[in-house]
């Protein structure tokens, strides 16, 4: 990956809009993060749900004010990759996800557990309808928030390299409060989402990938 790669028409806005997507950004991430910490105080699946989903409806629609934020954001771009490239990146993702589930447990053994709360896990019909809307939601959010927007913000600094290791920092930071393994299995899981995004051009398979990802770890 060089690290002067050049971006995208659509992912490069015009010096003011670019400060304007930016504090579109913190306004957004400020919702988000106040949002958290309500739910840090939740015990009952049902509220801490209900609080998490909001968040991301929120996030979700503060995205689509801005007249620039939301033609990057919601705007449609082709998938560039051919059947078998799109299979290769896949497979790299499950090895990815396969090596947080091996290492994860022995990270939290051997490193300050530093979680700050649980996911308290729903039953009945609430967790199917976690387990499919619910999901869903985190992945689609996630993944417009921290890949389309994130990657329109940065596109003013000009070099790749640096977009990818600043979206990755600050999705795993969004983790903050579950503790240093998953922090750093979701800042890997970034740099690996980035890179796929700036050269697939489509989002969607991303989204498809990360509410699989989400899936297998909260079924």
């Amino acid at each position: 990956m060089g690290a002067t790669l050049t971006t995208e028409r659509e992912d490069a806005p015009a010096e003011t809009s670019s400060r304007r997507l930016i504090l579109w950004m913190i306004a957004v991430a400020t919702v988000e993060v106040a949002f958290q910490v309500l739910r840090l105080q939740q015990t009952k699946p049902g509220v801490w749900l209900a609080i998490d989903y909001a968040s991301r409806l929120a996030a979700l629609a503060l995205l689509a004010v801005d007249p620039v934020l939301r033609r990057v954001v919601y705007g449609r771009r082709p998938l560039r990759f051919r059947v078998r490239r799109l299979a290769a990146w896949s497979a790299a993702f499950v090895v990815l996800h396969l090596a947080r589930v091996e290492l994860g447990p022995f990270l939290y053994q051997h490193l300050p557990d530093m979680r700050l709360g649980i996911y308290p896990r729903p039953s009945g019909l609430l967790y199917l309808f976690d387990m499919t809307v619910g999901v869903a939601l985190v992945a689609i959010h996630e993944e417009l928030f921290f890949r389309r927007a994130m990657r329109a913000t940065l596109a003013g600094l000009g070099n790749e390299t640096a977009i990818v290791a600043i979206s990755a920092v600050l999705f795993g930071l969004h983790h903050w409060w579950t503790g240093i393994p998953n922090i750093l299995g979701n800042l890997v899981f970034g740099i690996l989402a980035m890179v796929f995004y700036r050269r697939s051009g489509a989002i969607w398979p991303l989204m498809v990938i990360h509410y699989l990802d989400d899936f297998v770890w909260f079924r």
